[in-house]
């Protein structure tokens, strides 16, 4: 029988300036989350729904590959050649709601483990700030309705996931928390390239998505309103 193929999300959760890696990863956000994944390296959209049930589903997949004598990790990357260089070990994978690095209570599917020296030193030395899960659903449906289930695969790969910069999952807790008052002007900042960049009209929407492309950061429009209305 064909096995299905995984979910690589490519666009996470975020891992903790004295950034000193954690060993605890946010591996997906509570909820229904939509997402543009890769599957079979094509982009597929997915309503994916993240509940204490996927939490069992996941680690059930750790406990698997783990019997099968295929020792479960986190890679460097996506690339061909990151994606075997283990960046952390997984324990364990449970449903929690906790603080994550920004010092906010996050709930979802959470991972305990050990980061290899090149991980460790990847997050540190702030080269990576995101995580992306590899995972497996029921099937691929788009309709938040309806939505995607998580489940365990039995011939799944060992790579679980990957450290990222831009990952799917934008609900997802980061790796490391940016020093204090560095997002307090970013609003401003980000605005202010835009239009120098020839946009005439800068929309909340379209200023809130370059503001998560460049800082991975997800600011509520009212505070994206008070930061442009304070003067420089």
């Amino acid at each position: 029988m064909k096995t299905r193929d995984a979910i690589v999300c490519g666009n996470g959760s975020s891992v903790s300036t004295r950034v000193t890696a954690e060993n605890f990863i946010m591996f997906m956000p509570g909820g229904i989350n939509e997402i543009t994944p890769s599957q079979s390296k094509k982009a597929v959209t997915v309503a994916v729904n993240v509940t204490a049930k996927s939490a069992v589903a996941i680690q059930k997949q750790f406990e698997v590959l783990m019997a099968d004598g295929k020792k479960p990790f986190f890679s460097m990357g996506e690339d061909s050649h990151a994606s075997d260089i283990a960046a952390f070990w997984p324990s364990r994978f449970f449903w929690a709601t906790r603080k994550d690095v920004t010092g906010k209570m996050a709930t979802g599917i959470w991972c305990e483990g050990e980061w290899s020296d090149d991980g460790k030193l990847a997050v540190e030395g702030k080269r990576f700030r995101a995580f992306s899960p590899t995972f497996f659903v029921d099937a691929v449906r788009a309709d938040v309705d309806n939505p995607s289930e998580v489940i365990c695969e039995a011939d799944a790969k060992p790579n679980m996931g990957a450290l990222v910069n831009d990952p799917a999952f934008t609900k997802n807790s980061p790796l490391w928390c940016r020093a204090a008052g560095d997002e307090t002007m970013i609003a401003r900042e980000v605005h202010d390239e835009l239009v120098a960049s020839g946009q005439k009209n800068v929309t909340l929407a379209g200023l809130r998505s370059a503001i998560f492309a460049k800082h991975h950061i997800n600011l509520e429009p009212a505070e994206i309103a008070r930061q442009l209305m304070t003067k420089k």
